[in-house]
């Protein structure tokens, strides 16, 4: 009786340690990412299709002056907007 427990004990472990095949397919199915995907990634790559306006703000101030300029730009029109004092740019891609 003893054989046969130890001889059952044996088969499941040995069917239980064997590893799945399904899971060591998918790793070496990964692709290695590159340094700047990786980069990417770890700052929001995937959120880039929810992004419709960045602006930026440059002030510089000196003793006597104050001197201003805003870019705006638009991803999804392929615009950008230049604007310094009174005086605004609009640069369209046309991809």
């Amino acid at each position: 009786m003893k054989p046969l427990y130890l001889s059952l004990i044996c088969l499941i472990l040995v069917f239980n340690c064997k590893p799945d095949k399904e899971n060591t397919m998918t790793k070496q199915e990964q692709k290695e990412l590159s340094t700047a995907e990786k980069i990417a990634n770890a700052h929001g790559f995937e959120n880039w299709q929810n992004v419709k306006q960045i602006n930026f703000t440059f002030n510089v101030d000196t003793e006597n002056s104050h001197s201003q300029r805003i870019w705006s730009w638009n991803p999804k029109d392929h615009k950008v907007i230049f604007s310094t004092g009174g005086d605004s740019i609009v640069a369209i891609d046309r991809l």
